[in-house]
């Protein structure tokens, strides 16, 4: 039922899909659809009542027709496709009548697919990976685990504050969301405008003119790190604005407050209202180049990590 409903509301997804050949020996099944297909068939065998692994199914590798690249090997990589794949789906989930939980597990499903799900209380997240597996075809047996391990952070035994990590796009909600918590905000964007910034500049100028000056580019990045040693010495609640997608870059962030205790908010309306708030930001435009880099980073946050809470922040 969804997989029919997704090809009759999205074909052009369903063709780029069937175009995008794996071109891998971890995948010799053939095309895109292809997988998804035997992935869907999977899980219609092992949980056929469960809409979240059927959806994700569908949804999981969609990234991979804007990803795909040649590797030295002349083999199809597709490096940060689950990342991409996340955001894409944002705008494809308003298809069905799902909960807030539902979209919330669906996404964390498809950003986390290719993680080692052994170290990780995700639901579903298992189950999910054997139904990914069983759903292609391997020349190599070692491709059948392949799957990246991750050694995540030892929180704090004595957290003296808490820092709330705003995790998201460039016009996500974030910065409107800080503003309301009425605590210090920590900001690299606020940072670069108060320091290199002339009264009436735009931020587009001013972001070009210091990333285009090596000296400039230095000064600012050990400015911003001594405000981040400032404020991790106060030891005092705090916000970060900043796109912390990454998992290395919130690793980063977190090593700059070793006796805080963190939590998490992530920020994930559709990608369609993120473009459009994109279009009328005046003086502070973000390229497509740019967006699709920050995507293709993107790991969704998990406790494991070292937060003590994660909330959603998900567009209805």
């Amino acid at each position: 039922m969804y997989l029919t409903q997704f090809t009759e509301h999205f074909p052009i997804y369903v063709e780029c899909m069937k175009a995008t050949d794996h071109n891998s020996p971890y995948h010799i099944e053939g095309s895109v659809w292809t997988h998804t297909c035997m992935v869907y068939s999977a899980i219609k065998m092992f949980r056929p009542d469960s809409r979240v692994l059927l959806i994700a199914a569908i949804l999981h590798d969609i990234g991979k027709i804007k990803t795909k690249t040649l590797n030295a090997k002349g083999n199809h990589s597709f490096n940060g496709h689950e990342g991409v794949s996340t955001f894409l789906a944002t705008d494809i989930l308003p298809l069905w009548d799902l909960t807030t939980q539902e979209k919330q597990q669906i996404l964390t499903l498809i950003s986390l697919h290719g993680v080692c799900s052994s170290q990780l209380s995700i639901p579903y997240l298992t189950m999910f990976r054997a139904a990914d597996i069983t759903g292609r075809i391997c020349a190599n047996p070692k491709g059948q685990s392949d799957y990246e391990p991750r050694k995540f952070r030892t929180p704090s035994v004595s957290p003296e504050y808490t820092v709330t990590m705003l995790v998201g796009l460039p016009c996500a909600g974030k910065s409107t969301y800080a503003a309301t918590l009425g605590l210090p905000i920590i900001s690299r964007d606020d940072f670069l405008m108060s320091n290199f910034g002339e009264p009436g500049e735009s931020y587009n100028k001013v972001y070009t003119d210091v990333h285009n000056d090596l000296l400039l580019r230095q000064s600012l990045d050990s400015g911003f790190n001594a405000h981040l040693h400032a404020a991790a010495k106060a030891k005092s609640d705090l916000v970060v604005d900043m796109t912390m997608l990454s998992l290395s870059s919130r690793r980063s962030m977190m090593t700059q407050f070793q006796h805080a205790k963190f939590k998490a908010i992530i920020f994930l309306p559709r990608l369609s209202t993120i473009e459009a708030r994109n279009e009328t930001r005046p003086g502070k435009f973000i390229s497509d180049e740019v967006y699709f880099n920050m995507m293709k980073s993107f790991v969704m946050p998990v406790i494991e990590e070292g937060f003590e809470s994660i909330e959603y922040k998900l567009e209805n």
